[in-house]
């Protein structure tokens, strides 16, 4: 049986495609969860299905990722939320900023 990934999927950007008309929120506040973005989500599913393990992170923390998965609908393809750190052992990472992800994951996806 071949082994199953660490997969992560980050919310901002990612999942979600929010931050045009607001780049960055003040402090304590998230970018506004709206405008899914369909492609991303079948991914997570897609790597969910096969098998991967399927984390959901944010460097808004974990409550937001959180957020994300619920309003996305998506808890049974989820394994676990957390806030976006270094050495999580993840294979693979989808980001829309791959230049911030040099040491938390060993291949990033440019979104």
């Amino acid at each position: 049986m071949e082994s199953s990934m660490k997969v992560a999927f980050d919310v901002d950007g990612t999942l979600f495609n929010n931050k045009e008309n607001d780049p960055t929120p003040s402090p304590g506040h998230w970018h506004p969860l709206i405008n899914p973005r369909p492609v991303m989500v079948k991914k997570l599913m897609t790597h969910s299905n096969a098998g991967d393990h399927v984390i959901v992170w944010s460097r808004e923390g974990k409550d937001h990722a959180d957020n994300a998965v619920a309003v996305l609908g998506v808890g049974q393809y989820v394994n676990e939320t957390m806030a976006k750190t270094p050495a999580q052992g993840v294979d693979l990472c989808y980001d829309d900023e791959p230049w911030l992800m040099h040491n938390m994951a060993t291949k990033v996806v440019p979104v």
